[in-house]
């Protein structure tokens, strides 16, 4: 059975002859409100007029659609573009604005619909190209995010690197300087040979 709601609904007809009635169970925020080609992500469970339920979406993750498109039966466009995000209402839909004198798979010819329904969230529509570009900087952001990472992990797990003339490099030379040079053309032959003459004084 629908729950029970305060019994003031607002009531809609459009010029076709459409009829909704909507009944607030618990206030939005009145503050957004779904427009044309808005996507609305509803929680619902649907309702015959004499309380068997045809219909729901609750376990199956959230019904969204765009307003406007005829995505879904009229009442179900007309009552929600009333609501605001957060809102949660008993929609009464006749049956012209339901789904008429076609009877679908749970539901009899002629019905009166009724549904429970939340609407958790509205957003704006993206289009294809701006889709694109969303698409680009979240995988581009994702790979700067793992090169970060490669960063990291190789500065941490570098070796240490012996630079070029470091403390051995001066050991061995003083050694080297010490021997006496193996021709009097080396480079280190007029060091030698000072250090000889300071010796004899």
């Amino acid at each position: 059975m629908p729950p029970k709601a305060p019994g003031k609904p607002r009531i809609l007809e459009n010029e076709e002859g459409h009829r909704v009635e909507v009944d607030t169970i618990s206030k939005g925020n009145g503050k957004t409100f779904p427009a044309f080609r808005d996507i609305c992500s509803c929680d619902y469970v649907g309702y015959l007029k004499d309380g068997k339920k045809f219909d729901s979406n609750l376990g199956r993750g959230p019904f969204r659609f765009a307003c406007g498109y005829g995505n879904v039966i009229p009442g179900m466009d007309m009552a929600v573009r009333t609501m605001s995000q957060g809102e949660r209402a008993l929609i009464t839909i006749s049956p012209e604005a339901g789904y008429g004198a076609v009877a679908q798979e749970d539901i009899p010819a002629n019905s009166t619909l009724i549904f429970d329904l939340t609407l958790k969230n509205v957003e704006k529509p993206v289009s294809k190209t701006g889709q694109m570009v969303k698409d680009f900087f979240k995988q581009l952001a994702a790979v700067m995010v793992m090169y970060a990472f490669i960063g990291v992990y190789l500065y941490m797990n570098r070796k240490p690197r012996v630079q070029a003339g470091g403390e051995e490099a001066i050991v061995a030379g003083t050694e080297t300087l010490e021997e006496e040079p193996t021709s009097m053309f080396s480079s280190d032959y007029d060091d030698w040979e000072t250090m000889q003459y300071n010796e004899e004084l």
